[in-house]
Protein backbone atom coordinates (compact mmCIF):
# COMPACT_ATOMS: atom_id res chain seq x y z
CA UNK A 1 0.00 0.00 0.00
CA UNK A 2 1.59 3.43 -1.07
CA UNK A 3 2.26 6.56 0.85
CA UNK A 4 -0.62 9.13 0.89
CA UNK A 5 0.57 11.78 -0.93
CA UNK A 6 3.31 9.88 -3.33
CA UNK A 7 3.13 7.16 -5.93
CA UNK A 8 6.62 5.36 -6.37
CA UNK A 9 7.99 8.20 -4.61
CA UNK A 10 6.65 10.81 -7.02
CA UNK A 11 4.16 13.41 -5.79
CA UNK A 12 0.58 12.97 -6.52
CA UNK A 13 -0.39 16.95 -6.78
CA UNK A 14 -3.97 16.57 -5.05
CA UNK A 15 -3.24 14.29 -2.61
CA UNK A 16 -0.15 16.90 -1.38
CA UNK A 17 -2.63 19.94 -1.13
CA UNK A 18 -4.30 17.95 0.96
CA UNK A 19 -1.57 16.83 3.21
CA UNK A 20 -0.43 20.49 2.89
CA UNK A 21 -3.83 21.48 4.29
CA UNK A 22 -3.74 18.91 6.99
CA UNK A 23 -0.58 20.19 8.44
CA UNK A 24 -1.73 23.56 8.41
CA UNK A 25 -4.98 23.02 10.24
CA UNK A 26 -3.20 20.74 12.67
CA UNK A 27 -0.18 23.51 13.30
CA UNK A 28 -2.63 26.07 13.78
CA UNK A 29 -4.37 24.10 16.73
CA UNK A 30 -7.28 22.65 14.96
CA UNK A 31 -8.75 19.23 16.91
CA UNK A 32 -7.62 16.38 14.49
CA UNK A 33 -11.03 14.46 14.85
CA UNK A 34 -12.57 17.48 14.01
CA UNK A 35 -10.17 17.80 10.57
CA UNK A 36 -10.42 14.01 10.18
CA UNK A 37 -14.49 14.22 10.16
CA UNK A 38 -14.58 17.25 7.49
CA UNK A 39 -12.57 15.53 5.31
CA UNK A 40 -14.31 12.03 5.60
CA UNK A 41 -17.56 14.43 4.70
CA UNK A 42 -16.14 16.21 1.86
CA UNK A 43 -15.61 12.81 0.54
CA UNK A 44 -11.83 13.19 -0.15
CA UNK A 45 -10.63 8.98 0.24
CA UNK A 46 -7.38 7.81 2.56
CA UNK A 47 -5.59 5.63 -0.17
CA UNK A 48 -7.01 2.09 1.04
CA UNK A 49 -10.47 4.09 0.97
CA UNK A 50 -11.00 3.83 4.56
CA UNK A 51 -12.43 6.97 6.15
CA UNK A 52 -9.93 9.39 7.86
CA UNK A 53 -9.21 8.78 11.46
CA UNK A 54 -7.26 10.52 14.06
CA UNK A 55 -4.15 8.25 13.88
CA UNK A 56 -4.07 8.14 9.98
CA UNK A 57 -3.99 12.32 10.05
CA UNK A 58 -1.66 11.86 12.17
CA UNK A 59 0.81 9.41 10.88
CA UNK A 60 0.40 11.00 8.08
CA UNK A 61 1.73 14.69 8.48
CA UNK A 62 4.56 13.74 11.32
CA UNK A 63 6.13 11.19 9.09
CA UNK A 64 9.68 12.34 8.11
CA UNK A 65 8.81 11.34 4.30
CA UNK A 66 6.83 14.56 4.43
CA UNK A 67 10.11 16.59 4.30
CA UNK A 68 12.03 14.01 2.20
CA UNK A 69 13.23 12.68 5.19
CA UNK A 70 13.65 9.45 6.20
CA UNK A 71 13.98 7.84 10.13
CA UNK A 72 16.93 4.99 11.02
CA UNK A 73 18.26 4.42 14.19
CA UNK A 74 16.87 7.30 15.98
CA UNK A 75 18.62 9.89 13.45
CA UNK A 76 16.88 11.17 10.85
CA UNK A 77 18.68 11.86 7.00
CA UNK A 78 17.81 12.74 3.91
CA UNK A 79 15.59 10.08 1.39
CA UNK A 80 16.92 10.80 -2.64
CA UNK A 81 13.44 8.73 -3.82
CA UNK A 82 11.06 11.08 -1.99
CA UNK A 83 10.65 14.56 -3.17
CA UNK A 84 9.14 16.63 0.09
CA UNK A 85 5.28 18.05 0.33
CA UNK A 86 5.72 19.99 3.50
CA UNK A 87 8.80 22.53 4.54
CA UNK A 88 10.67 21.96 7.66
CA UNK A 89 9.36 24.62 9.52
CA UNK A 90 5.27 23.64 8.83
CA UNK A 91 6.47 19.99 9.80
CA UNK A 92 8.08 21.27 13.34
CA UNK A 93 4.81 23.05 14.10
CA UNK A 94 2.80 19.90 13.50
CA UNK A 95 5.27 17.38 15.23
CA UNK A 96 5.41 20.20 18.29
CA UNK A 97 1.16 20.16 18.54
CA UNK A 98 0.62 16.63 18.23
CA UNK A 99 3.49 15.77 20.75
CA UNK A 100 2.09 18.34 23.05
CA UNK A 101 -1.56 17.48 23.12
CA UNK A 102 -0.13 13.25 23.63
CA UNK A 103 1.53 14.93 26.54
CA UNK A 104 -1.64 16.30 28.18
CA UNK A 105 -3.51 13.21 27.52
CA UNK A 106 -1.08 11.15 29.74
CA UNK A 107 -2.52 10.27 33.32
CA UNK A 108 -0.95 7.55 35.28
CA UNK A 109 -4.02 5.08 34.43
CA UNK A 110 -3.25 4.65 30.83
CA UNK A 111 -4.82 2.13 29.18
CA UNK A 112 -2.60 -1.08 29.55
CA UNK A 113 -1.80 -2.31 25.76
CA UNK A 114 -2.61 -5.97 25.01
CA UNK A 115 0.66 -7.97 24.35
CA UNK A 116 1.77 -8.31 20.56
CA UNK A 117 0.49 -11.96 20.36
CA UNK A 118 -2.22 -11.48 22.20
CA UNK A 119 -5.16 -13.80 21.06
CA UNK A 120 -2.76 -15.32 18.79
CA UNK A 121 -0.46 -17.79 20.43
CA UNK A 122 -2.39 -21.33 21.14
CA UNK A 123 -1.09 -24.17 23.14
CA UNK A 124 -0.70 -27.01 21.16
CA UNK A 125 -1.85 -29.45 24.22
CA UNK A 126 -5.12 -28.32 24.26
CA UNK A 127 -5.86 -25.66 21.48
CA UNK A 128 -6.54 -22.63 23.93
CA UNK A 129 -5.11 -19.41 24.16
CA UNK A 130 -2.06 -18.15 25.93
CA UNK A 131 -1.67 -15.34 27.91
CA UNK A 132 1.61 -13.20 28.37
CA UNK A 133 2.65 -13.44 32.59
CA UNK A 134 5.80 -11.58 33.33
CA UNK A 135 8.03 -12.63 30.62
CA UNK A 136 6.35 -15.57 29.51
CA UNK A 137 3.39 -16.80 27.20
CA UNK A 138 1.48 -19.45 29.19
CA UNK A 139 -1.51 -21.43 28.80
CA UNK A 140 -4.14 -20.45 31.26
CA UNK A 141 -5.98 -23.74 30.49
CA UNK A 142 -6.61 -25.26 33.97
CA UNK A 143 -7.94 -28.60 32.58
CA UNK A 144 -4.69 -28.54 30.18
CA UNK A 145 -2.78 -31.86 30.11
CA UNK A 146 0.31 -30.08 29.66
CA UNK A 147 0.04 -26.44 30.08
CA UNK A 148 2.96 -24.80 27.94
CA UNK A 149 5.25 -21.90 28.71
CA UNK A 150 7.39 -19.85 25.40
CA UNK A 151 9.39 -16.40 26.12
CA UNK A 152 7.67 -13.41 25.37
CA UNK A 153 11.27 -12.29 23.61
CA UNK A 154 11.52 -15.51 21.71
CA UNK A 155 7.44 -15.99 20.43
CA UNK A 156 7.75 -12.09 19.40
CA UNK A 157 10.81 -12.09 17.67
CA UNK A 158 10.15 -15.02 15.40
CA UNK A 159 6.58 -13.85 14.85
CA UNK A 160 7.92 -10.59 13.59
CA UNK A 161 10.49 -11.53 11.31
CA UNK A 162 8.38 -14.17 9.79
CA UNK A 163 5.49 -11.38 9.50
CA UNK A 164 7.72 -9.18 7.71
CA UNK A 165 8.86 -12.18 5.41
CA UNK A 166 4.98 -12.46 4.75
CA UNK A 167 3.92 -9.18 3.76
CA UNK A 168 6.72 -8.67 1.22
CA UNK A 169 6.50 -11.76 -0.56
CA UNK A 170 5.22 -12.25 -3.88
CA UNK A 171 2.34 -14.40 -2.99
CA UNK A 172 0.50 -12.29 -0.35
CA UNK A 173 1.04 -9.03 -2.35
CA UNK A 174 -0.84 -11.09 -4.85
CA UNK A 175 -3.75 -11.87 -2.72
CA UNK A 176 -3.61 -8.06 -1.51
CA UNK A 177 -3.84 -6.32 -4.92
CA UNK A 178 -7.83 -7.36 -5.63
CA UNK A 179 -8.74 -7.05 -2.68
CA UNK A 180 -7.11 -3.25 -2.24
CA UNK A 181 -8.16 -2.67 -5.92
CA UNK A 182 -12.17 -2.77 -4.89
CA UNK A 183 -11.10 -0.90 -1.81
CA UNK A 184 -12.52 -0.64 1.50
CA UNK A 185 -16.19 1.05 0.68
CA UNK A 186 -16.66 -2.41 -1.76
CA UNK A 187 -16.13 -4.57 1.65
CA UNK A 188 -18.34 -2.08 3.79
CA UNK A 189 -21.32 -2.69 1.35
CA UNK A 190 -20.43 -6.56 1.00
CA UNK A 191 -21.26 -6.26 4.62
CA UNK A 192 -23.98 -4.38 4.90
CA UNK A 193 -25.63 -6.42 2.29
CA UNK A 194 -24.96 -9.79 3.76
CA UNK A 195 -26.10 -8.54 6.74
CA UNK A 196 -29.40 -8.24 4.74
CA UNK A 197 -29.46 -11.27 3.09
CA UNK A 198 -29.25 -13.23 6.42
CA UNK A 199 -32.39 -10.82 8.03
CA UNK A 200 -34.37 -11.97 4.91
CA UNK A 201 -33.53 -15.86 5.12
CA UNK A 202 -34.52 -15.77 8.61
CA UNK A 203 -37.89 -13.77 7.36
CA UNK A 204 -38.73 -16.50 5.08
CA UNK A 205 -37.74 -19.66 7.33
CA UNK A 206 -39.76 -17.89 9.93
CA UNK A 207 -42.57 -17.87 7.49
CA UNK A 208 -42.37 -21.69 6.53
CA UNK A 209 -39.60 -21.90 4.64
CA UNK A 210 -37.10 -25.33 4.32
CA UNK A 211 -34.91 -26.07 6.90
CA UNK A 212 -32.24 -27.16 4.26
CA UNK A 213 -32.41 -23.95 2.66
CA UNK A 214 -32.27 -21.97 5.17
CA UNK A 215 -29.61 -23.38 7.11
CA UNK A 216 -27.18 -23.59 3.69
CA UNK A 217 -28.25 -19.84 3.14
CA UNK A 218 -27.07 -18.79 6.50
CA UNK A 219 -23.89 -21.16 6.16
CA UNK A 220 -23.23 -19.44 2.72
CA UNK A 221 -23.76 -15.66 4.18
CA UNK A 222 -21.72 -16.58 7.47
CA UNK A 223 -18.67 -17.30 4.66
CA UNK A 224 -19.02 -13.99 3.08
CA UNK A 225 -19.20 -12.11 5.75
CA UNK A 226 -16.43 -13.50 7.85
CA UNK A 227 -14.37 -12.68 4.26
CA UNK A 228 -15.68 -9.37 3.85
CA UNK A 229 -14.60 -8.42 7.42
CA UNK A 230 -11.13 -9.68 7.02
CA UNK A 231 -10.59 -7.77 4.10
CA UNK A 232 -11.51 -4.92 6.15
CA UNK A 233 -9.03 -5.53 9.13
CA UNK A 234 -6.94 -6.50 6.40
CA UNK A 235 -6.95 -3.01 4.46
CA UNK A 236 -7.19 -1.20 7.98
CA UNK A 237 -3.57 -2.57 8.83
CA UNK A 238 -1.84 -2.19 5.76
CA UNK A 239 -3.06 1.43 5.52
CA UNK A 240 -0.25 3.36 6.72
CA UNK A 241 2.03 0.90 5.28
CA UNK A 242 4.98 2.37 3.40
CA UNK A 243 5.26 0.65 -0.14
CA UNK A 244 5.74 -3.09 0.54
CA UNK A 245 9.24 -3.91 -0.09
CA UNK A 246 10.98 -5.82 2.68
CA UNK A 247 13.48 -2.40 3.17
CA UNK A 248 10.62 0.20 4.08
CA UNK A 249 8.56 -2.18 5.94
CA UNK A 250 11.32 -3.29 8.38
CA UNK A 251 12.25 0.44 8.09
CA UNK A 252 8.58 1.30 9.63
CA UNK A 253 8.34 -1.63 11.93
CA UNK A 254 11.48 -0.62 13.80
CA UNK A 255 11.47 2.75 13.66
CA UNK A 256 8.14 4.29 12.86
CA UNK A 257 5.14 1.58 14.12
CA UNK A 258 3.23 1.96 17.00
CA UNK A 259 2.94 -1.24 18.84
CA UNK A 260 -0.88 -0.85 17.86
CA UNK A 261 0.31 -0.78 14.08
CA UNK A 262 2.27 -3.92 14.93
CA UNK A 263 -0.37 -6.12 16.68
CA UNK A 264 -2.99 -4.95 13.59
CA UNK A 265 -0.60 -6.11 11.00
CA UNK A 266 0.21 -9.40 12.91
CA UNK A 267 -3.49 -10.08 12.94
CA UNK A 268 -4.33 -9.27 9.46
CA UNK A 269 -1.93 -12.00 8.29
CA UNK A 270 -2.41 -14.57 10.96
CA UNK A 271 -4.60 -16.79 11.88
CA UNK A 272 -2.80 -18.40 15.13
CA UNK A 273 0.55 -19.75 15.94
CA UNK A 274 0.47 -23.10 17.93
CA UNK A 275 3.31 -23.50 20.03
CA UNK A 276 4.69 -26.51 20.74
CA UNK A 277 6.70 -28.19 23.19
CA UNK A 278 10.19 -26.73 24.19
CA UNK A 279 11.75 -30.39 22.72
CA UNK A 280 10.29 -29.66 19.36
CA UNK A 281 13.12 -29.16 16.78
CA UNK A 282 13.98 -25.89 15.84
CA UNK A 283 11.34 -24.16 13.26
CA UNK A 284 8.88 -26.90 14.57
CA UNK A 285 8.84 -24.34 18.18
CA UNK A 286 6.04 -22.24 16.38
CA UNK A 287 3.28 -23.58 13.86
CA UNK A 288 1.59 -20.09 11.72
CA UNK A 289 -1.37 -20.66 10.24
CA UNK A 290 -1.46 -17.66 7.55
CA UNK A 291 -4.28 -15.87 6.10
CA UNK A 292 -3.72 -15.42 2.43
CA UNK A 293 -6.54 -13.51 0.62
CA UNK A 294 -9.56 -15.66 2.35
CA UNK A 295 -7.62 -18.69 2.83
CA UNK A 296 -5.94 -19.92 5.96
CA UNK A 297 -2.50 -21.86 4.95
CA UNK A 298 -0.57 -23.72 7.37
CA UNK A 299 3.31 -23.47 7.47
Amino acid sequence: MRAYGWNKGQIVDAEADVLRELAERVADGEPIKKVAADLNERGIPTVSGRPWSSRTISRSVTSPRAVGLRERNGELTSDPDVDPILDVALWERVRDRINDADRKRFTPQRRRQSPLLADVLRCASCGRPMYLTGVNYMCGAGACPKPLTIRQAIAETEASERVLVRITSGPWLDALRPVAEQGAAHWRAVVEDTHQRMVRLAEEFGSGGPQEAFDAGMVAARRTLADAERHLATLAAVDGLPALTEESVVEWWVDTAAEDDRRAVIRSVVDTIVVNESAAPRGDRLVFNWRVGTDVRRS
